[in-house]
């Protein structure tokens, strides 16, 4: 897992080949306007919602991790704040098997947590299993993009 802010992405970038156009384009988000773009079919897009933001969100009491196989995400902070829960998946137990149609792995477990403001970006690969925004302030705006292995 990588954790960082959108300024300083180009350190990253020669992780995987995709890091650098997608970092670009996640920096050129405006707050409130809708973004989506597939830059490489089937391999490489992002999305944002558009609008003033999502309500306020409370944790929920047993939350349930995320992993993917065949994608790395990118959770980048457009507006606002979240409290972002991770784990390695080996420290983690199944709670619902792989399902490739939609490349997700459910699991429970302990949770570390990390607080991403504004301008901050997630990169988890498919050994991090995640709970993206635990808590979220009013009006937070998060863009994930999806990058194949």
């Amino acid at each position: 897992m990588i954790v960082g802010t959108i300024k300083d992405a180009a350190k990253y970038t020669s992780v995987n080949e995709s890091f650098g156009v997608v970092f670009e384009k996640l920096a050129a988000i405006v707050p409130g306007i809708a973004a989506k773009e597939i830059i490489k079919e089937g391999s490489v897009w992002y999305g944002a919602p558009g609008g003033d933001g999502a309500h306020a969100k409370q944790r929920e009491a047993d939350p349930v991790f995320e992993a993917h196989r065949n994608f790395i995400d990118i959770h980048y902070i457009v507006k606002g704040e979240e409290t972002f829960g991770y784990n390695d998946i080996s420290h983690l137990t199944v709670t619902e098997e792989y399902d490739p149609a939609r490349d997700v792995l459910f699991l429970k477990g302990h949770i570390n947590e990390i607080k991403l403001r504004a301008g901050d970006f997630c990169v988890v690969f498919p050994e991090d299993a995640h709970v993206p925004c635990m808590d979220c302030v009013e009006g937070h705006i998060r863009c994930v993009a999806k990058i194949r292995v």
